[in-house]
């Protein structure tokens, strides 16, 4: 499915949560407390939640009441489809991004294959649609939560959506109710986020080849359904590490302080550096040597400046932490 991609996306931390000037962290935390007040009284007067082993996870229409709060809404960018390595469609993979006042202020990345709950008991083009809709929905939760999850948590809910930490059917864990029902560890969808992976792996080094080669040469197969558990695990691990290797590895403390030092001395607020840093590489830590070589790519470099090293070192482990 063809699309077009929105600049300056990913798993973003928003505006809304910076502290702005004249604004204190105590006036954030306190119209955070009195939101997470009203939250509490909506969901559970009206039962948008799912209790699973005593906990409650919020349903997404929850999430959607939070961005209301911050004038926030939710848009789907995309719905594209997953392919096994026979080019069979296996699920749908959604990127879903939140808007305020036409301005991007967060996104997130989610995927259902067409074997998990949602699809289940249907057919044909209902299953395609039940995954796609899905998708969209696992999205958006995890969009706000990436921007919302501290009010969530203020009003004594997980952090974490519904949907993330479900894996059966609406059934079998009742809404606003107890379940003994537990995350399942799902070799489909490990399957998938191999998939997924490869994809990323790929993108970080041209020359890796193909998965289905891989997984012939180390396990003797051409399909990733023809692992077992054990060996799809182990499959993620390898992965995991090449994604690693081939982003260049994690970037030392004072790799990242240097190129804080520099920003800092091209004038740039501590606001104005955790959105270059969060905003162009979609991360929130662990930044490789690829990652800082990607931000001095897009923004001014200057000359170092020793007399901003002690605020670089405060500012990065603030950004870390």
């Amino acid at each position: 499915m063809e699309h077009t991609p929105v600049e300056g996306k990913g798993d973003n931390v928003s505006q809304e949560l910076m502290v702005k000037p004249g604004v204190t962290p105590t006036d954030i935390v306190t119209k955070g407390v009195s939101q997470a007040t009203v939250l509490r009284d909506i969901v559970e007067k009206q039962k948008i939640f799912t209790e699973i082993a005593g906990k409650k996870y919020l349903e997404v229409e929850a999430w959607e009441i939070i961005g209301a709060f911050y004038n926030v809404n939710a848009c789907t960018d995309y719905v594209n489809p997953i392919k096994d390595d026979k080019e069979n469609i296996v699920g749908y993979e959604a990127q879903v991004s939140l808007y305020k006042e036409g301005r991007i202020v967060g996104s997130a990345i989610m995927s259902c294959g067409l074997d998990e709950f949602p699809c289940q008991g249907k057919e044909g083009s209902a299953k395609h649609k039940a995954a796609r809709s899905a998708a969209q929905t696992w999205a958006e939760s995890k969009a706000y939560r990436m921007n919302f999850s501290w009010v969530v948590k203020l009003a004594g809910f997980e952090p974490v959506p519904a949907e993330e930490v479900m894996q059966a059917p609406p059934k079998a864990i009742a809404k606003g109710k107890p379940s003994k029902q537990q995350p399942a560890d799902d070799i489909k969808h490990l399957r998938q986020q191999l998939h997924l992976k490869w994809k990323q792996l790929q993108e970080a080094d041209s020359n890796i080849g193909s998965k289905k080669d891989f997984l012939k040469d180390k396990f003797g197969v051409e399909s990733s359904t023809e692992l077992t558990l054990e060996q799809t695990k182990e499959a993620l691990k390898i992965t995991d590490n090449w994604i690693r290797a081939a982003s260049g590895g994690e970037a030392s403390p004072e790799e990242k302080t240097k190129l804080v030092k520099e920003l800092m001395a091209t004038g740039k607020s501590s606001n104005e550096v955790r959105e270059i840093f969060y905003s162009i590489t979609n991360k929130k830590g662990g930044w490789t040597v690829k990652d800082l070589e990607k931000i001095r790519a897009q923004t001014l470099e200057a000359p170092e400046a020793s007399s901003a090293d002690g605020e670089a070192k405060d500012f990065l482990d603030e950004l870390e932490s």
